[in-house]
């Protein structure tokens, strides 16, 4: 008869290999024995579902969304929700996603990073940019030096034709008018005019509508990123940071 699994051992073993640096070569097979033994609903299965989660949403976001959705039956997490919004948005259930960001939005108000990703997917899968431009501000607001919030606010200020304010955002980000005025070309030539709001690409097509995917319940099939998204190295959150970070051709 095989010994129980001391389940307060493996949680102690999981905190010592955080705390001595150790990667996901070694966590993820920890938290996996640890999510298997675990009683079902307990703070310690839930914690570590989201902790797996959080380490392999941008590899295996299918799975992460499982995880997450696990969670979300037992606790009402705003970092799970985020979470959910994350690998759906990367498995190209916008509409998932974007109930899933509102959701955590509403549970941490104040949160920057929420208001940022929410923002940056109505502008982006949604075409909505003047929809958007209200969680842009506010993330921007709460977080004024940090690079990746300030360039998808400008990036739907342009897109909004407040094409001088978006100068304004990136000039004093990148510390370089020239730069600000380059990057700002090059968005509004890749992108055109601003879609008047509500006929984006994802509206009326989200892979996850009507199926209670951010609910916490079925997880549904999406399709995969705009191919202009998924390419040079921008995703959906930040198609604006790695422009912001590459040199200007």
């Amino acid at each position: 008869m095989a010994r129980p699994v001391n389940v307060e051992r493996l949680q102690s073993n999981i905190a010592w290999a955080v705390a001595h640096g150790l990667g996901p070569r070694d966590l993820i097979p920890m938290l996996e024995r640890l999510i298997r033994h675990a009683p079902e609903g307990s703070e310690c299965k839930i914690s570590a579902q989201r902790q797996l989660a959080e380490m392999i949403v941008e590899s295996a976001p299918w799975r992460a969304a499982l995880l997450t959705r696990d969670v979300l039956q037992h606790k009402d997490d705003d970092r799970a929700w985020a979470l959910f919004g994350l690998a759906h948005t990367l498995l190209g259930n916008h509409r998932a996603a974007r109930r899933a960001y509102s959701r955590a939005l509403a549970r941490a108000p104040g949160c920057a990073s929420y208001a940022h990703n929410l923002g940056h997917l109505i502008d982006v899968a949604f075409d909505q940019p003047r929809e958007a431009l209200r969680w842009l501000k506010q993330a921007h607001g709460s977080a004024p030096d940090e690079e990746e919030i300030a360039a998808s606010y400008a990036h739907a200020l342009a897109r909004s034709q407040q094409v001088p304010e978006a100068l304004a955002v990136l000039e004093r980000v990148l510390n370089s008018r020239s730069r600000a005025r380059a990057l700002l070309q090059r968005w509004l030539t890749r992108r055109g005019a601003a879609p008047a709001e509500g006929h984006g690409a994802a509206d009326g097509h989200g892979a996850a509508d009507g199926h209670g995917a951010a609910d916490g319940h079925d997880a549904a099939e999406g399709s995969a990123l705009p191919a202009e998204l998924s390419s040079a190295g921008e995703t959906l959150l930040a198609p604006s940071a790695a422009d912001v970070a590459a040199p200007l051709s």
